[in-house]
């Protein structure tokens, strides 16, 4: 996976099956693209078609290791799937990432 890299937003294209080893080692990447300038850490979820516990938990961790080693980092969740989208909401991570759908319009500032 290569990142879209900008000053302080990167976007990180999370992989088509999103569980098990393939969530755990998108996680692994996904912290080690965070930089002390970054703002926004994007996930596009616009190719994930399948995830479950693993993948749900690799989000929540994540959640917590940013918080933990980088505060400053808004996290967002790019187009998801609504199947996707309605087990994020399951297991209310909706309230720790904002999710963008490719109808919502959104505010960079968020």
């Amino acid at each position: 996976m290569k990142p879209a890299i900008d000053t302080d937003l990167i976007t990180l294209h999370a992989p088509r099956d999103f569980r098990g080893e393939a969530a755990t080692t998108f996680l692994a990447e996904a912290e080690a693209s965070v930089t002390p300038q970054l703002r926004v850490l994007e996930l596009d979820f616009s190719d994930t078609a399948v995830t479950d516990g693993g993948g749900i938990g690799a989000l929540l961790e994540l959640h917590h290791w940013c918080v933990a080693h980088a505060p400053q980092v808004s996290l967002r969740l790019l187009d998801p799937l609504p199947e996707i989208r309605h087990l994020l909401e399951l297991a209310r991570l909706h309230h720790l990432y904002v999710i963008i759908g490719s109808r919502d319009s959104f505010d960079p500032q968020s």
